[in-house]
């Protein structure tokens, strides 16, 4: 296991067997037997079940990331013209 960076997901299909609970426990004691004393993980938002199973763990959100996916959004920067709206898109390649 790399010390800096692991990563670990489940499929819904074998949730509930404790595979992650022994997955988590194990690197927990790898992690403690190296004096490692701090220890992170990126859950996403969306996953309830994840964020549940590390907080009954005894993790704790420090940070919150926001991300804007820029292909799902569109400008304010509006126009109208015989009145009809016409939005001006932006492209990372300028056109």
């Amino acid at each position: 296991m790399d010390s800096s960076r692991s990563h670990g997901a489940s499929a819904v299909t074998i949730r509930g067997q404790g595979i992650g609970r022994a997955l988590f426990d194990a690197a927990m004691r790898w992690a403690t037997d190296r004096g490692i004393r701090h220890v992170q993980t990126t859950v996403w938002h969306e996953n309830a079940a994840a964020r549940m199973f590390y907080a009954a763990r005894g993790s704790r959100p420090m940070t919150l990331r926001m991300e804007l996916d820029m292909g799902k959004t569109q400008r304010k920067d509006t126009h109208r013209s015989e009145g009809v709206v016409h939005r001006k898109h932006c492209s990372p390649h300028g056109s």
